[in-house]
């Protein structure tokens, strides 16, 4: 595995934990992506994500 990879599944995995989930989803390996510099640009920050994932993970409609 390449080291972005790596460090990519390691963001993604705090990311479930700090959610309290014992799997690594989707979901987290997209607030990993998150996580890199530059991303800003494509519209979403970080916590704007996690915000809405939790939602959708709580059954709110989007």
């Amino acid at each position: 595995m390449s080291a972005d990879l790596i460090r990519l599944t390691e963001v993604a995995r705090h990311e479930a934990a700090g959610l309290g989930h014992r799997y690594v989803g989707t979901e987290h390996l997209l607030l990993g992506l998150l996580h890199e510099v530059g991303t800003e640009a494509l519209g979403l920050g970080l916590q704007q994500a996690r915000d809405q994932i939790i939602r959708v993970l709580h059954g709110d409609a989007l």
